[in-house]
């Protein structure tokens, strides 16, 4: 709507009734304001009131991925050193099964040159048995603390094993109980983040509203305004809804009326003039307003 001022002033009664009508206005108005700025808040509220608790949840959840993920990291080097462990114990059995073998050989060879000599000649015997003896026994000795350094190899590679089994289900149970808290930290962040979207947009939904009803109520200060002769006043609050509302065309168009008829300004006129043909291309009146354009600019 395009509203029209008063050349003419309608006396002190009519001034009054006209001031009464705006306070009444001004009253209501804000009343509409703050009443839909309480709406805005409480639904700001009621949206977000679960943010706290998913974001504190979600601290906690990463916290807690990574509390286990240094628990991996631990076992996973505890497993490699053991392995390496396992590697080395193995190799240290497969030695001494060749110490037992090279002692075993020389064992038979000893018995077999025991079998080999001359009964005729007893004396060289009898020396020849004492040496074999001595060696027989040192090297059977060296074989039996062999066997049981073996044993306690076989020992110590079974229990390093188990222990490399448990570790690496203990590293499977982390791995997924981490990828499990992932999951539920990627679902709580999306609903997280769904809340505040609804916010975001029931927000611009009620500013919109709110923005609507306040170039309502400028338009009906400017009306007065232009009634009780206060152009000036007009002025501003036109200017007020071309920022609310800079598509509207109408506020253009009653800055170019109020600086053209009244103020005699014309460079502010033609400027608004020309951003009212600018908007309404089509308007009724947009022959007039491009008369009016040619007129002020040929002085």
């Amino acid at each position: 709507m395009i509203y029209k001022y008063l050349n003419n002033p309608s006396g002190n009664s009519a001034t009054i009734i006209l001031v009464v009508l705006l306070l009444f206005s001004l009253s209501f108005n804000i009343f509409l304001f703050s009443s839909a700025n309480t709406q805005l808040s409480s639904s700001k509220t009621q949206q977000t009131s679960m943010s706290p608790l998913l974001e504190k949840k979600i601290t906690e959840m990463s916290s807690q991925n990574s509390e286990l993920s240094s628990q991996f990291t631990a076992l996973t080097e505890k497993t490699n050193e053991l392995e390496k462990q396992l590697a080395q114990t193995q190799q240290l059995l497969e030695q001494a099964k060749q110490d037992i073998a090279a002692k075993q050989q020389i064992i038979n060879e000893k018995d077999k040159t025991l079998s080999s000599t001359d009964e005729q000649q007893p004396v060289a015997q009898v020396q020849i048995q004492k040496i074999p003896d001595q060696k027989l026994e040192e090297y059977a000795k060296q074989v039996k603390e062999l066997a049981n350094t073996q044993i306690s190899y076989y020992d110590v590679f079974k229990d390093h094993s188990h222990y490399v089994e448990t570790l690496k289900k203990q590293i499977a149970d982390l791995q997924e109980k981490i990828s499990s808290l992932n999951n539920e930290q990627n679902t709580l962040k999306e609903q997280l983040l769904s809340k505040e979207q609804a916010v975001s947009s029931q927000g611009t939904v009620i500013q919109k509203e709110l923005d609507k009803q306040k170039i309502d109520f400028l338009y009906q200060l400017a009306l007065l305004s232009i009634e009780n002769m206060l152009f000036e006043k007009a002025i501003d609050y036109f200017t007020q809804i071309s920022v609310l509302s800079p598509k509207d065309a109408n506020a253009y168009y009653n800055l170019a009326i109020i600086n053209d008829q009244v103020l005699e300004n014309t460079s502010s006129a033609l400027a608004y003039y020309k951003k009212y043909i600018e908007l309404s291309s089509n308007a009724e009146d947009v022959d007039y307003v491009q008369k009016r354009i040619t007129e002020l600019s040929q002085g």
